[in-house]
């Protein structure tokens, strides 16, 4: 969460050079609204990914890995993957979904 905020802050801080045009070039003066929308489509799909976890909706372990960590040291949330019963128990949800969604179109 502390990565995202610090993110948020950058495009923040990018906006102010941008809106004071106070880059040291043209060239960066003209990349820096691309740069200000990569900076928060980023951070815009990991609170999207984050809001799945927490509504239990995608397993923990695909944002609590190894290549996502980030620099500060202070995990701050700290997500538990799923136990292979719980993954079990949602691929079961995910067949009764499928199987519901085949029999209405097969009734159409």
């Amino acid at each position: 969460m502390e990565e995202l905020q610090h993110a948020v802050e950058a495009a923040d801080l990018l906006l102010d050079v941008y809106r004071w045009k106070n880059f040291p070039t043209d060239d960066q003066y003209g990349r820096a609204p691309a740069a200000i929308g990569a900076v928060l489509s980023l951070v815009q799909l990991r609170i999207i990914q984050l809001a799945r976890v927490l509504r239990d909706d995608e397993d923990p372990s695909t944002i609590a890995t190894e290549h996502n960590e980030a620099g500060s040291g202070d995990r701050g949330v700290v997500l538990e993957s799923w136990s292979p019963k719980r993954r079990e128990q949602k691929a079961r949800e995910a067949l009764r979904q499928v199987q519901r969604e085949i029999k209405v179109a097969r009734e159409r």
